[in-house]
């Protein structure tokens, strides 16, 4: 490991020389740094998305929703956000209120909503109700901080009208398509008192089969959900902020300053790995330190009339060197 992140000591012990993350990167402001994570022989990674999930959904009386942070991390939530159906007709419609979260959820915790206006209230109806297709209808989007699609859960709509989607949210259109495969859950028989649609087993399949139908257990683990789920590919962090950037094993991310990243992963057994890697922003103009490569080779030039130069870097014995990589230079 490159270096040792104080992000980390808050969680059981974390090793290295499982994941890799390759050499430090410089980039141009305004442009993407590929990062892409490699495991050592025989780690076993399973697939299973997002580490916070949706783990709860009660169309009755009160509805309510609860998600759940299913990995063995801290994940910091601050500026993710939970949305909402509010038609039963038009997918495209969202509730007005969001939900925009804050502070760091623990493995394990849970955060729940309900349209009770005494506990946990929504802010408005959450317009949710049993029953059969095209009577009433059923979505949740999950969203990072930087409004990516996390998870979803859909209730009842048809693949077809998922495929189509474009909802209209305070941060821009969404689309539900390529979140939730097949078609929503069936919310025909699914009691209208205290009954939830309630997360299982140890992955996330994005579709019904991560779901079946429980006595509502706001606040608590669902019987039948296995945590901490098993890998999930590399979950991304910006040391800098401090905010989850991205999960999987490849990731364009565009920070706006020079900072470190950390990739971490939870293999089959149980054990954490990280690895770091430093993301260097170029300025994309010239400046008082020095001059920018994002624009091309820099030609740095030498005062003329000497006998001899020698450049630092070897690569010029006269008066001028074309630069092509960040460093400093200097001429004898």
């Amino acid at each position: 490991m490159k270096k040792l992140l104080l992000l980390l000591i808050c969680v059981p012990f974390i090793g290295a020389g499982q994941i890799y993350l390759g050499n430090n990167q410089s980039i141009c402001e305004g442009d993407s740094a590929q990062l892409i994570a490699t495991y050592a022989p025989g780690t076993s990674i399973n697939s299973t998305g997002s580490p916070i999930l949706i783990t709860e959904c009660d169309p009755g009386a009160p509805d309510l929703l609860e998600i759940q942070n299913v990995s063995a991390l801290p994940v910091d939530v601050t500026g993710w956000r939970v949305i909402i159906s509010n038609n039963y007709t038009n997918i495209n419609i969202a509730n007005p209120n969001e939900q925009i979260l804050s502070g760091t959820m623990l493995p394990g915790s849970t955060q729940y909503w309900t349209d009770n206006s005494t506990t946990n209230y929504w802010g408005s109806n959450m317009m949710w109700n049993p029953g059969s297709y095209p009577s009433f209808t059923t979505w949740i989007m999950l969203l990072d901080n930087n409004n990516n699609v996390m998870d979803v859960f859909v209730g009842n709509w048809l693949s077809s009208d998922i495929a189509s989607s474009l909802i209209t949210t305070s941060v821009g259109s969404i689309s539900l398509a390529g979140h939730w495969n097949g078609d929503g859950i069936d919310q025909t028989n699914i009691g209208t008192l205290l009954q939830s649609f309630s997360r299982i087993g140890n992955e996330d399949n994005d579709d019904a089969s991560d779901f079946t139908i429980l006595s509502t257990s706001s606040a608590i683990t669902n019987a039948g959900l296995n945590l901490p789920f098993s890998g999930g590919g590399a979950t991304w962090y910006d040391v800098n902020s401090g905010q989850m950037i991205g999960v999987g094993d490849t990731l364009n991310y565009s920070p706006t300053q020079s900072t470190y990243v950390v990739g971490v992963i939870t293999d089959s057994s149980g054990q954490i790995w990280s690895d770091t890697m430093y993301i260097e922003v170029l300025n994309t103009n010239i400046s008082t330190t020095g001059f920018s490569l994002c624009n091309g080779s820099v030609v740095l030039t030498a005062p003329s009339n000497f006998s001899t130069y020698s450049w630092s870097n070897g690569a010029s014995t006269n008066p001028l060197l074309t630069v092509n990589t960040p460093g400093t230079y200097y001429v004898d």
